[in-house]
């Protein structure tokens, strides 16, 4: 039985601290995080060729301007990064926050693509479920292989908005999705008993 979410900090730092692969979560704390951290994840980003999926617009035009644009919109998110060693692998982000639910981003390098990263989102997620007492995560993407990846989680498809972007002359649809506190704690009931170890 999970407890409360205020009861929770503990195992929540647990999970977080729990991933495989040598890989931690870490959480980004405003005024206390790595200063140069939003030039280095948009490098990643970059390096990834990922700049352009992650915001739905062309971007590298302008290197500072795409940085302030990143800062802008992390500031305003719950970011965790994932670092492997000393090298920053991933971000998963979360905006559009309420006290039960919240919408999910994410980008990790192409090498830990697959089972890894979808096991260290699983974690995130469930560490948050805890935490937080959210009933549910929300992803929203135009892209099939972000929704192949939320569904290799256990978030459900929902819908697909047709003609939903405009990107240059071409539009995108967005396919919704969502994951459920009591689908991941059925799916995933490890993680769910650490509470009680």
């Amino acid at each position: 039985m999970l407890s409360t979410p205020d009861a929770n900090l503990l195992d929540y730092v647990r999970l977080l601290q729990a991933c495989d692969e040598g890989i931690e979560l870490v959480p980004y704390v405003r005024g206390n995080s790595d200063p140069t951290l939003m030039a280095k994840l948009w490098c990643m980003m970059y390096e990834e060729n990922a700049l352009d999926r992650v915001f739905y617009q062309p971007m590298r035009e302008d290197e500072q301007r795409d940085i302030e644009m990143l800062i802008k919109h992390m500031e305003a998110a719950l970011l965790f990064c994932v670092v492997q060693g000393q090298e920053l692998v991933g971000a998963v982000w979360f905006t559009n926050i309420w006290p039960w639910r919240a919408d999910i981003s994410l980008c990790y390098r192409k090498m830990l693509h697959g089972p890894v990263a979808a096991r260290v989102t699983k974690r995130l997620c469930m560490a948050l479920f805890l935490y937080h007492g959210w009933e549910h995560i929300w992803g929203v993407t135009p892209w099939r292989s972000a929704l192949a990846h939320g569904l290799s989680i256990g978030f459900t498809y929902q819908a697909t908005l047709p003609k939903f972007i405009q990107r240059g002359t071409r539009w995108l649809p967005m396919h919704i999705a969502r994951l459920d506190k009591e689908t991941l704690c059925h799916q995933y009931r490890e993680l769910s008993d650490l509470a009680s170890t």
